[in-house]
């Protein structure tokens, strides 16, 4: 029904403690929160990272079930006043004063001295729902914590709301009722909202085959940043060239691929390079890791990309992901990106189970203990020390070229031409892609 999937309301905010439990908020989790992450942004600056990037991310109770008994309702669903205070054990809480304002504290604390340092803000990710319907209230906050972070710094903090980038208004915006709709003077509302912002950012998961070039070999990676376009044109009456005109940044809030079997996956892996593709966001494993899915022992745990042509479509992938964000003639290409870099959309899914617990930079991409790819990881290092132009013409296909000789050079750690086994067992739909003769990914 409408209340179940297109809406819900929220009655209560909780915070999970240092157990990970959930729990009714105290002013002392919220203390040992601000702590905590402080600590996480100073060592963030103290890596040498100038520009600092945070974004709330709400998640429903997980002890509260769906109509069909799965987990949880969708953030992008809930229906909320960001500034209302909901009762609580130990005191009224609202998003603001619980999630925001901690947040916004906290990174002043490590950044606090540092005038070179830039701060963008997401006020929180895929809150759709709550976005339209309360434009107004957002709209309020989104320049209270501008003025809050921009006392007695040097650059201007960049905040702005980060949407979903196939369902606007919680669901499909066509998909309400008459009666539960975004009104006409609430869609003024979220066009305050945006006009007071100076940043806005997509979850972009795209279907890479929706406009395929079979000649160039070129994936639709702009395919979910259009659909967004798409929706704020037909209903909010606004386009992101618009929002763009108006100088405002556009962040791809995050973005990757999975190895999983399906959106909602138990954990196992696809063995449809067509069905990854298409569904980049299915790659969330289990805690366990990834199981065969040929397996029927329990626990199989396996590399989420054990084939070679998946590996290879994975480096393709993040290839022309990276040629998208360095394309300064596209108007979608990104100011800023979170890319989930090791490989997988799931940074769980990169390490064996025996890993878990142990220091990620002790484990890096060690192949004993980790299904990261080094040469991806390498490639995104490389790119971000690369200017944004001018770029230099390498790669004859497909798709943009952005590296100069000496990047290309560092990067061409693995042998030319196709692998022995490399389309043995490539799925038809992807032999016309991979299996050319000519190894894809370096020229």
């Amino acid at each position: 029904g409408e209340d179940l999937y297109y809406r819900h309301n929220v009655t209560r905010w909780l915070v999970r403690d240092p157990s990970y439990h959930q729990s009714e908020p105290t002013q002392d989790l919220v203390d040992s929160y601000i702590s905590d992450f402080s600590a996480c942004v100073a060592q963030a600056v103290n890596l040498g990272f100038t520009r600092i990037y945070v974004n709330p991310m709400p998640e429903a109770d997980y002890q509260q079930k769906d109509g069909n008994g799965l987990c949880c309702f969708w953030r992008n669903a809930a229906e909320f006043d960001p500034i209302k205070l909901y009762q609580g054990t130990n005191g009224s809480w609202s998003y603001e004063t619980l999630a925001l304002q901690p947040t916004v504290t906290a990174v002043q604390q490590a950044v606090a001295g540092r005038r070179d340092i830039v701060v963008s803000v997401g006020l929180g990710a895929e809150l759709g729902r709550s976005y339209t319907k309360f434009g107004d209230k957002w709209a309020q906050l989104s320049t209270s914590v501008q003025a809050t972070l921009n006392s007695g710094v040097r650059f201007p903090a960049t905040v702005g709301p980060n949407f979903d980038w196939g369902q606007l208004c919680g669901t499909l915006c066509e998909k309400y009722s008459a009666a539960t709709k975004v009104t006409d003077s609430e869609w003024a509302n979220f066009r305050q909202f945006l006009s007071n912002s100076n940043m806005f950012g997509v979850s972009s998961y795209p279907n890479v085959w929706a406009q395929y070039d079979p000649v160039t070999k070129t994936l639709d990676v702009t395919h979910a940043i259009r659909k967004l376009d798409s929706q704020l044109q037909q209903f909010a009456d606004i386009s992101i060239q618009g929002l763009r005109s108006q100088r405002k940044i556009f962040i791809v809030n995050e973005l990757g691929v999975g190895g999983c079997l399906q959106d909602r996956c138990d954990g196992k892996s696809t063995l449809d390079i067509y069905q990854l593709s298409k569904n980049s966001y299915a790659g969330q494993g289990t805690f366990a890791g990834y199981n065969d899915a040929k397996s029927t022992t329990k626990g199989d745990i396996v590399d989420p990309f054990r084939y070679s042509w998946m590996k290879a479509f994975r480096m393709e992938w993040y290839r022309q992901t990276l040629a998208f964000f360095r394309d300064i003639r596209n108007p979608y290409a990104p100011d800023l990106a979170f890319l989930w870099s090791l490989g997988s959309f799931s940074v769980i899914a990169n390490y064996h189970s025996d890993s878990f617990g142990q220091d990620p930079d002790g484990v890096g991409c060690d192949p004993q203990k980790s299904y990261c790819d080094p040469d991806v990881l390498a490639m995104i290092s490389t790119f971000n020390q690369v200017t944004r132009q001018p770029y230099t013409a390498i790669f004859n296909l497909p798709g943009p070229k952005y590296y100069d000789p000496a990047v290309v050079q560092a990067l061409s750690v693995r042998a030319m031409g196709v692998p022995e086994d490399f389309c043995k067992d490539v799925p038809l739909e992807f032999k016309p892609v991979m299996c050319t003769g000519v190894h894809p990914i370096y020229y």
